[in-house]
């Protein structure tokens, strides 16, 4: 498998009131993209010749698209490139329905769960005190005294994830931190029931982005979750999708996004 096509096999879809739904892949690292947005601007469909265009992109012609009604197989109808305030955008347009939103794989998942929305929730009190002892207490010293460290009610969200080894508990902390600092105090980890972090997925962190979890989604259809997150601040967004590995070990994979 080529670099480029596997740099494509998961992504996301989205729609275009004039065009129907698409999936919007990022990193495919099209070499003649520039050449190829001039010959074809404006979403125009690019020829199956087109020697510009590689193999290893033209090669995907269905996607498995995962919507919160489970999973579905759509032809490719057209492909085309944009371009982006940090990368290029290779679109495959599809065929059918419109879909607003799904997880798009680039291969047959028929037994794929569907996507369910999430609901984050605050956690108890002790919870929280525990965890964002840690979160505070992982920072450098000398902002542990001056940062905002008290979570409101939508700046701590906690999800539990299905795995082959049982119930796993992710913490979200994006506290806006105002006048002091114009960005947030974020972290993630996975947590034990008292809210003691047993592994940081994003170390704390006094930065400009905060992630966030949208949607719960079983990719292989076996009873293990993955978890779509989104990485925003304020110059861009990326939507990722958070899974672990048979050791326990965190994966992100970059499903589409723009960001300058």
């Amino acid at each position: 498998m080529s670099m480029v096509y596997a740099l494509i096999m998961w992504s996301w879809v989205m729609a275009d009131p004039a065009h129907g739904s698409y999936v919007d892949v990022i990193g495919a690292q099209v070499p003649e993209a520039e050449q190829l947005m001039e010959k074809y601007p404006d979403d125009a469909r690019i020829p199956d010749d087109e020697k510009l265009l590689p193999d290893a992109v033209r090669k995907v012609t269905r996607w498995t698209v995962v919507t919160e009604k489970g999973p579905t197989e759509r032809k490719v109808t057209g492909i085309s490139i944009r371009g982006g305030a940090g990368e290029e955008h290779v679109i495959y347009w599809l065929d059918g329905p419109k879909i607003d939103q799904g997880l798009a794989i680039a291969e047959p998942r028929p037994k794929a769960g569907p996507l369910r929305a999430v609901k984050g929730k605050a956690p108890a009190k002790a919870v929280t005190a525990k965890l964002m002892g840690e979160v505070v207490g992982a920072l450098e010293e000398e902002h542990r005294k001056t940062v905002k460290k008290r979570p409101g009610k939508d700046d701590l969200e906690v999800v539990t994830l299905k795995t082959g080894k049982g119930p796993l508990t992710l913490a979200f902390v994006h506290i806006p931190q105002g006048e002091t600092f114009d960005g947030y105090l974020a972290a993630v980890a996975v947590i034990a029931k008292d809210g003691a972090v047993t592994k940081w997925i994003t170390k704390p962190n006094l930065g400009i982005n905060k992630q966030e979890p949208q949607y719960l989604v079983d990719p292989e259809g076996d009873g293990t979750d993955a978890l779509v997150v989104d990485d925003s601040y304020y110059e861009g967004w990326y939507r990722t999708i958070l899974t672990f590995d048979a050791k326990g070990e965190p994966k992100i994979k970059v499903l589409t996004g723009d960001g300058a």
